[in-house]
């Protein structure tokens, strides 16, 4: 018979333990199997001293005890540290090792010498076959059985992945593998500061897991799923917008805004690692926004003119970024809380109408678009799941993938039926994607210490104040340029309706030497150390020397047809 595990993540009352374990004997019952019954006293790895984590040890394990007598339930629950391995042991049919914990010795081992079954979630970031040796812990050190459970890998993005091969490999190990349909589905930093999932995908899970020979199931269960107590950010947004709009007459006017608002983290950013822990990042605040705007319009009957002006600055935003780190053959999770950042330019624009027929169209844009602050930096490593702390100086990266400096002039004419377009724009002040690991206080001064033995191949890095040199932290920026497009058309009138017939040709030039984007390398250090952490000597390809960088398409063309009625 196959194993299944059921019941709420956390204990939050006795009154949701009775409703789960009444419908627990109710199933098992009517199907004749053997549910056994889990929650967890204590969620350890809640973000906040303010998140609900449950009752705690003793009393959480006497309510779980109640359940066990009064329903006949076997009963299963989490274990953080050594010391709640024997209370838990006294109460408990299993003992559940999380995931983020399954290569802890000592863990294993307290829990090993109760003598009971002892279950070992697989962590995000191993494979089956590398749970051999948590179950060689545990069995050497008096377990009666092993079970292993699958929940899914992390791969650098937003979710979870199973690879059901896991199942078969684990079973090489143990005999009874259990695949958590719930968990293997989480997504994490998708509900707003919640750990969420999708929860329609766990039938599919459990189906699929039967196929690659799962022996048990693991579901955790609520009556009321979104209400269940979880781990959350709770934030306050609201702001408040004003502007005056004056109309002075002969074609003048002007207008004046500003505004100020509080806005929540975005749950993308929220979380420092969103695979592999549901643990906030550290000082997660509302972010603080102040913007205002200035314009002013002319009008007549040959020209239209306009120039405005804008600042905006923003305080306690969060980033994160995640990638595969080559030194460390780990998946890296970073994120960088307090940033702050400043927005502000200038636009002209102005519209000649030269004849009745033809009108001549100029833009020009300034913009900035920076930190202006440096700031601490966590970032955790996938395969330990360890958290570590830097410096990163960020102050000055711009905003990517976005020209900062715009200009246009274009002529557009329409005669008889017939449209032609003709636009020359300008882009430049493109900046790539900043890595903010290659800016930690370590690694510059790694880098320091390399200008030392090797001056000729990197730049100096010398302490200016708090500050390091500009050479040493510039960001890389793309080459801008111009491009032609053209668009030349004819509408021709029908009884009913109208024939028109539209041909498009961006980047008429064909210039393919603008850069639309990129992103710094930051997967691999430009050196090698010693033994003692000193610089031996620079690697051949030096990835912080080799931006990715993406270019405009060549020239593209596209005619269209179409009828209007």
């Amino acid at each position: 018979m196959a194993t299944f595990i059921a019941g709420p993540c956390v204990i939050e009352s006795m009154e949701l333990l009775e409703t789960v374990a009444q419908e627990l004997v109710r199933i098992n019952e009517k199907l004749g199997t053997k549910i056994i019954f889990k929650a967890s006293f204590d969620k350890a790895n809640r973000t906040s001293i303010h998140s609900f984590r449950g009752p705690g040890l003793e009393k959480g394990l006497q309510m779980l005890s109640d359940i066990k007598s009064k329903y006949g339930l076997r009963i299963t629950t989490d274990i953080h540290e050594s010391y709640q391995a024997e209370a838990a042991g006294k109460v408990c049919d299993i003992l559940q090792i999380p995931a983020f914990l399954c290569r802890q010795t000592d863990l294993l081992v307290s829990a090993a010498k109760t003598g009971k079954i002892v279950n070992i979630k697989k962590a995000q970031f191993l494979s089956g076959r590398d749970m051999k040796y948590p179950v060689e812990k545990a069995l050497d050190s008096g377990a009666s059985e092993v079970w292993l459970t699958e929940r899914g890998n992390c791969f650098g993005y937003n979710n979870l992945v199973v690879d059901f091969r896991n199942i078969p490999d684990m079973k090489e190990i143990v005999p009874n593998v259990i695949m958590d349909c719930t968990h293997s589905v989480q997504r994490p930093s998708a509900g707003d500061g919640k750990t969420v999932g999708d929860r329609k995908f766990v039938p599919a899970m459990a189906k699929a897991a039967k196929a690659f020979g799962a022996t048990g199931y693991f579901f955790e269960v609520h009556p009321d799923p979104d209400q269940g107590k979880s781990d959350a950010a709770n934030f306050l947004d609201g702001g408040v917008k004003g502007s005056l709009n004056v109309d002075m007459g002969r074609g003048h006017a002007f207008s004046i805004g500003a505004g100020y608002e509080l806005r929540a983290p975005m749950a993308s950013t929220a979380f420092i690692s969103p695979e592999i822990s549901n643990d906030f990042v550290t000082n997660l605040k509302n972010e603080r926004i102040f913007s205002s705007e200035f314009s002013y319009l002319y009008r007549n009957a040959w020209l239209s003119a306009n120039v405005s002006g804008y600042y905006s600055r923003m305080e306690n935003v969060t980033e994160w970024q995640n990638f595969y780190n080559d030194d460390e053959n780990s998946f890296t999770y970073v994120s960088m809380t307090g940033l702050k950042k400043e927005y502000y330019g200038v636009e002209v624009g102005a519209k000649f109408k030269l004849t009745s027929w033809l009108d001549l169209k100029t833009l020009g844009a300034m913009s900035e678009a920076k930190n202006i602050n440096n700031v601490n930096a966590v970032y955790m490593l996938s395969k330990s799941a360890e958290v570590y702390q830097d410096k990163a100086y960020v102050m000055n990266m711009r905003e990517s993938g976005t020209p900062l400096t715009v200009g246009s002039i274009g002529l557009d004419a329409h005669v008889n039926g017939w449209f032609v377009n003709l636009n020359a724009n300008y882009y430049d002040r493109i900046y790539l994607s900043y890595s903010p690991s290659y800016r930690y206080e370590k690694v510059l001064t790694n880098r320091q210490a390399a200008y030392k033995t090797f001056p000729e191949i990197f730049a100096p890095t010398t302490l200016d104040g708090m500050s390091w040199t500009e050479d040493a932290v510039a960001q890389e920026k793309g080459h801008g340029g111009w491009m032609v497009d053209l668009s030349i058309g004819k509408s021709v009138r029908l009884k009913k309706g109208s024939l028109n017939f539209n041909l498009m040709i961006t980047n008429l030039l064909n210039n393919q030497t603008i850069v639309t984007g990129g992103y710094e390398q930051n997967s691999r250090s430009s050196y090698t150390l010693d033994a003692n952490g000193n610089v031996k000597n620079p690697r051949l390809y030096q990835f912080s020397k080799n931006p990715k960088k993406y270019y405009t398409w060549g020239t593209n063309g596209m005619f269209q047809v179409s009828y209007r009625f």
